[in-house]
């Protein structure tokens, strides 16, 4: 038997309460994992490096059931309200929208997604951007070492 019992007693409602926010805060963590990974599969996959890549995924969603890619994106849109107005540092609310501009074509049926065909795919601009850096940054290490 321990010297000093340091376990808090806990009345029946106390535990109860204890398990269900642990419950909650899993809950919580699941959520936003599930949000932040349905994100890096769309828009940051090492194996896609075109938006008509993604374009063919959304309608073969569509081909699966029509109007699911617009559907997904629309769950996926009000996943990301939920999670900003319970926790707005792990989703703030002006990230909240697609990295690349769509249109909601009707004339088919069924609501289709159709992504800008002159948009860059968001991982490959993010390489880019991160190169172009990289060269600056360079640049000026050399022209300071020059002077």
């Amino acid at each position: 038997m321990a010297l000093f019992d340091v376990e808090k007693q806990q009345t029946n409602a106390e535990a109860k309460a204890v398990a269900l926010l642990k419950f909650a805060n899993k809950t919580a963590d699941m959520v936003f994992d599930a949000y932040r990974h349905t994100l890096e599969n769309v828009w940051n996959d090492g194996n896609i490096e075109t938006i008509a890549e993604v374009q063919a995924v959304f309608d073969a969603m569509d081909s699966i059931k029509p109007g699911s890619a617009a559907l997904a994106f629309q769950l996926h849109h009000g996943l990301g309200q939920f999670i900003s107005s319970i926790s707005p540092d792990k989703v703030p609310v002006d990230s909240i929208k697609s990295p690349v501009d769509y249109t909601v074509d009707t004339s088919g049926g069924y609501p289709r997604i159709v992504l800008d065909a002159s948009a860059e795919y968001p991982r490959i601009a993010r390489e880019k951007a991160a190169q172009k850096a990289a060269m600056l940054a360079e640049a000026e290490r050399l022209k300071a070492a020059a002077e």
